[in-house]
């Protein structure tokens, strides 16, 4: 069996200490490979690695918000010896990076270079060092998170990303993104047969991320191997045509309040709105809205969510004993995102892990008809995403797959 990232023994060591609630540095690698975490009464509250320096500032040079000269100026300072995220003490020249650039473009950025770090820690195959009691400045500091859903959810990462193969040709898949990163890599995907590692360089993420992205498009079938032949699939000619012009900037007319009413433009999605009587048809497009969610479409959505729970439920199950598996999928309800805390309010997991159609369609029905279909398509794809990366978290690999494989295609199940 291939060797994961939860089990290494830097991830093994974070979770021995988060148990013990120890305070303690734990590094792996070394020179300007070395990556560190800091511990703080079992919490993991902050990590660095030693070309966080060179990452960052090019990577703020890349976006254009830090010019080619300041770039070099820091960089010269970096070999001087004058850290820019220091280690022991608040550094000044990070100081001034902030000062330079705006908060809420730079905060996203620290954040994204946090989560990396985290999982090519875990990720590390070499024997951790560990330094109890030492817990210096560093420069990303993480309050509130619960450590071990952390660490495993960076681990999942790392491992989506190493299992994707850079050579490999992707198409469109029959199900539709949803996410920012998703659409950029179907917009590049769009033109023709794609390497995956140009996929992922079309997420706009770091690298960790990006690969994991791409990988978790191909599980969800939103790409798919490309056919072993050069002319283009018939398929990605006509029957994504109206995905990619909802993709497309020029082509976006949203509709809705202020308060999350936002429509695709995707035709076939729509339904057709009578014009004013007293105007000439042919003088104006007719416009579109939001087509109403049936009871017979919401319960076969539902349906098909229940299906994908229920084969984790049981995974879970033989592997954990008991009713964990229900106990996971509830925990996961309970928390689920802001935007859909309306349409899970109160929502009890049965034993086998699935969710009651009918207290589901009761909340569903609360909200705005305009808002229905997308709340629904949305908040069940966002629990079915979060259960399968819990899944991998708690499964053994040959289980995870065999449970995967059961599922595969639900999006396209789902109509989305």
């Amino acid at each position: 069996m291939a060797v994961t990232a939860r089990s290494t023994p830097a991830c093994q060591n974070v979770v021995g200490l988060a148990e013990q609630r120890a305070t303690a540095r734990i590094a792996v690698g070394a020179g300007s490979g070395e990556i560190a975490v800091y511990m703080l009464d079992g919490h993991l509250v902050g990590v660095r690695a030693n070309d966080d320096t060179t990452v960052l500032v090019d990577r703020l040079h890349a976006k254009g918000l830090v010019n080619a000269e300041r770039a070099r100026q820091l960089h010269t300072m970096q070999s001087m010896s004058m850290p820019i995220l220091g280690r022991d003490h608040v550094d000044p020249i990070l100081s001034l990076l902030v000062e330079e650039v705006d908060a809420a473009t730079f905060e996203p950025i620290i954040r994204e270079r946090f989560e990396e770090n985290i999982a090519r820690f875990v990720g590390h195959r070499g024997a951790p060092r560990i330094e109890p009691g030492s817990l210096p400045w560093t420069f990303n500091l993480l309050i509130g998170q619960e450590t071990i859903h952390l660490v495993e959810r960076a681990a999942r990462s790392w491992d989506l990303a190493q299992s994707l193969e850079d050579a490999r040709l992707l198409v469109l898949g029959p199900s539709a993104p949803s996410e920012p990163a998703q659409v950029a890599v179907a917009k590049l995907v769009a033109a023709g047969p794609t390497a995956a590692k140009d996929a992922a360089a079309a997420t706009g993420l770091e690298p960790v991320s990006a690969r994991a992205t791409v990988a978790r498009m191909i599980v969800s079938s939103m790409l798919v191997d490309a056919p072993d032949r050069e002319e283009r699939p018939t398929n990605l000619e006509g029957a994504h045509e109206d995905e990619m012009e909802a993709f497309s900037g020029s082509e976006d007319r949203h509709r809705g309040g202020a308060k999350g009413g936002t429509f695709v433009t995707d035709r076939r999605n729509l339904d057709r709105v009578e014009l004013d009587p007293t105007e000439d048809p042919g003088t104006r497009e007719p416009t579109y809205s939001a087509p109403t969610l049936s009871e017979s479409d919401a319960k076969e959505k539902i349906e098909v969510a229940n299906e994908v729970l229920s084969v984790l439920t049981q995974a879970i199950d033989e592997e954990r004993g008991g009713h964990r598996g229900a106990a996971v999928i509830q925990i996961l309800v309970d928390g689920r995102p802001r935007a859909y805390i309306p349409l899970f309010d109160s929502i009890r997991i049965g034993l086998t892990g699935v969710l009651p159609p009918s207290d589901l369609i009761a909340n569903l029905r609360r909200r705005p008809g305009a808002e229905q279909r997308r709340m629904l398509n949305q908040g069940l794809l966002d629990l079915l995403d979060r259960a399968l990366d819990k899944a991998a978290d708690e499964l053994e690999e040959s289980r995870f797959d065999d449970a995967l494989s059961k599922v595969m295609g639900y999006r396209q199940r789902m109509g989305l």
